[in-house]
């Protein structure tokens, strides 16, 4: 299992507030576990996952 560090964490949702992490999280759809002691798990797989899942529902503005 590969997870993001706490600095990748607060770099990707410009926070280092758990509470606020995890409402981005929620929001941008990208799956995320709690650890035991209440810290904010996230793989990399599944930002991966999510950004493949986000670009297939958007629409494309450019097609004719």
């Amino acid at each position: 299992m590969i997870a993001l560090n706490k600095t990748e964490l607060a770099n990707l949702c410009d926070t280092s507030n758990r509470e606020q992490q995890i409402r981005q999280l929620d929001a941008w759809g990208i799956p995320f576990e709690l650890t035991l002691r209440g810290n904010v798990k996230v793989l990399h797989r599944d930002l991966v996952w999510s950004a493949e899942k986000r670009a297939q529902g958007e629409p494309d503005y450019d097609a004719a």
